[in-house]
């Protein structure tokens, strides 16, 4: 039995379920999407196996903004996938995250922070004393000469959460999940135009 989809998407979990959703809200998108995913209880899906962190505290530029977009997605998150009253939880706890430096690694982090600022990350750079200010607990008896710390924007959710969230927004803008394993896939020149199932 075949089937005709415009786009497959092999895997369901946070990665596949996000692509399905932005496809389906995309205005005038009308295509049909089929999501297939080996294991529809995740179990060792990287989304339920995830620390599932957000941070800022990159070096490249592109990754930032990507972060930065995903830290405002999550931070309105029943606006982007809630559905008809039901409001997904994640937990979403912007803790931060610090990074320390012994002298030779500070240019690292000070240059990294100039980059950050730039794309408007809310990163704080810290000498030593106010380290020892903003945490007491930190030993600096080891030579550590400065650090970096993620006022906003980073932090901690349920990445589990997530992937149902995704997977539900998908489901009720009209994408179909099969659980299924992708056994190959079929070409036509240089292009796939389709998948085989098992």
């Amino acid at each position: 039995m075949s089937a005709t989809y415009d786009v497959v998407i092999a895997g369901g979990a946070v990665m596949g379920s996000s692509i399905a959703y932005h496809l389906m809200r995309q205005a005038g998108f009308s295509a049909r999407v089929l999501v297939i995913e080996r294991d529809r209880t995740y179990a060792r899906a990287a989304s339920a196996l995830s620390a599932s962190s957000i941070r800022q505290q990159f070096s490249q530029a592109v990754n930032i903004r990507i972060s930065l977009y995903g830290i405002a997605f999550l931070r309105n998150l029943d606006q982007h996938l809630g559905i008809d009253g039901d409001m997904p939880a994640i937990g979403l706890s912007e803790g931060g995250y610090l990074y320390v430096a012994h002298e030779a690694g500070l240019r690292v982090l000070e240059e990294n922070h100039v980059l950050q600022a730039r794309e408007g990350a809310d990163i704080a750079l810290f000498d030593p004393g106010q380290l020892a200010a903003r945490f007491p607990w930190l030993s600096l008896d080891d030579g550590i000469a400065g650090g970096s710390f993620g006022r906003t924007g980073e932090g901690w959710f349920d990445g589990y959460g997530l992937m149902q969230a995704f997977q539900k927004k998908a489901r009720a803008l009209g994408a179909d999940y099969r659980q299924a394993e992708v056994a190959d896939v079929i070409r036509t020149g240089n292009r796939i135009t389709g998948v085989r199932l098992p």
